[in-house]
């Protein structure tokens, strides 16, 4: 359980091998009871190929791509005691060997630990 004076920064991180699966391997063979999950049934789309359109093919993929990782997000944030323990959960979705992408989470993270510490300390309203 997260309790709610913890701060957790969640790191989805293999991004790259994450879409990689999911254009092979649909969420919904994984996240089900027979698979033995406990968590909410994962009832999103399911990416299929639409062959002889790339555009209406990527167009869908990246939609059921962002179903997918908002569940999994999802799944962490059930796991939370309250609403409160909630809002300490700072999700990203990372690939490490992207520097760039590396860069910007880690600024972010930063940004947000500092604005804490000063909130914490009384600086900040």
């Amino acid at each position: 359980m997260v309790q709610k004076k913890t701060d957790i920064i969640l790191f989805l991180n293999k991004k790259d091998l994450f879409i990689e699966c999911l254009k092979t391997t649909p969420l919904s063979h994984c996240f089900t009871q027979t698979r033995n999950w406990v968590g909410p049934q994962w009832e999103g789309p399911d990416y299929r190929p639409i062959p002889n359109n790339p555009e209406e093919d990527r167009l869908y993929f990246d939609t059921c791509y962002n179903h997918a990782i908002a569940f999994i997000q999802k799944a962490f944030f059930d796991v939370a005691e309250s609403p409160e323990a909630r809002s300490k959960i700072f999700p990203h979705v990372t690939c490490a060997t992207d520097r760039d992408n590396i860069q910007v989470i880690f600024d972010h993270i930063q940004h947000t630990v500092i604005l804490k510490n000063l909130h914490d300390g009384g600086l900040l309203g």
